[in-house]
């Protein structure tokens, strides 16, 4: 876990270094952790962070493209090469 836990700390900030940003996904619960994460993220690691768990984005999006598209379609309009999905 400590491991893994490191390699995960300096992809973050590699990402920041890379003016990238950090992109929770979460379906769920999992959505609200997400969002959390993003935010504690943003506020106490000084990282660029979203997560996308607006309920009305992600109804939108399964209505237009289906659910199994949603995180597809999000990630296309939103993330850039140098971003962390996570």
């Amino acid at each position: 876990i400590a491991a893994g836990f490191e390699q995960y700390v300096k992809h973050a900030f590699e990402t920041r270094e890379r003016h990238g940003k950090l992109i929770f996904l979460g379906n769920g619960g999992s959505a609200g952790i997400a969002s959390h994460l993003a935010i504690d993220h943003s506020k106490n690691g000084r990282l660029t962070a979203m997560a996308f768990s607006d309920a009305s984005a992600l109804t939108c999006l399964s209505n237009d493209y289906g659910y199994e598209h949603v995180f597809a379609k999000h990630i296309e309009y939103h993330a850039r090469q140098e971003d962390f999905i996570i």
